[in-house]
Formats: C-alpha cells, structure tokens, sequence
C-alpha cells in the first residue's frame, strides 16, 4: 500500500475470518477522508519500531542467558507479576532470542541451577529482585 513490498509478514486465523483486500488508490483515498486513520498508522509503526529497538538491543548482549533473562525480566515487568506463563513458543522465543531451541533449553537450566527462575514447560516465576 506504500509503495514496498512486504514479502516478511506472516498471518494465521486462529478462527473462522474474512478478508478484506484494498488496493492502493482506494487505501489512499480513504487515508484522505479519516485523517484520524493516519494517527493510528503512524502510531502502529511507533509501537513496531519500540519492539524492534527493544529487540535490537536484546540482540546485542553476548551472551544468551543474558538475553533470555532481560526478555524475562522485561515481560514481567510488563504483566506486573513475577510468575507468568511465557507468550511466545520455545520455537518462536528463541528465534526472536537470536538463538536455537536446544540452546535455550540449557539456559533455562542453567538460569534455574543459579536460583534465577523456576520454570514448568511455559510457566516462569523468576526468584530474584531487579
């Protein structure tokens, strides 16, 4: 709708959907009529470029605990609560991680052989302050 190809974006219906197709010169003339469309576009890339630098960042710390626990650390802080049940798939954590499932595996065990977390298949509760 502007001009780039998004070859990367992936979507599944987790229920039954309908889809709704708009080509660029109706999309465009619609962004001309409800301005207030344009705030929200414009406020959904803000939030996609916050997670992409948080990402970025995570990314940046050499070693994979520490990347794993900042993840950790971050999402609870988010769902206010020290105990919670991861959002993501191993599969899907460790890709956004930068790493393998087999290796994050052994983080977590390392992450629970130093008292850090505790952790049940999904279910996290980290055991320490910060």
């Amino acid at each position: 709708l502007f001009g780039e190809a998004n070859t990367n974006t992936y979507v599944e219906a987790t229920e039954d959907s309908e889809i709704c197709l708009l080509n660029r010169n109706d999309f465009l003339a619609l962004m001309k009529k409800q301005p207030e469309l344009n705030i929200k576009l414009l406020e959904q890339n803000i939030i996609k470029v916050r997670a992409l630098h948080k990402q970025i960042q995570l990314l940046s710390l050499p070693k994979v605990e520490d990347r794993l626990l900042n993840y950790l650390q971050t999402y609870a802080k988010k769902v206010g609560h020290k105990s919670f049940i991861l959002p993501l798939k191993m599969k899907d954590l460790a890709l956004y991680l930068g790493t393998t499932p087999e290796t994050l595996s052994r983080k977590f065990v390392l992450l629970e052989k130093q008292g850090v977390l505790k952790r049940n298949l999904r279910q996290i509760q980290l055991l320490f302050k910060k």
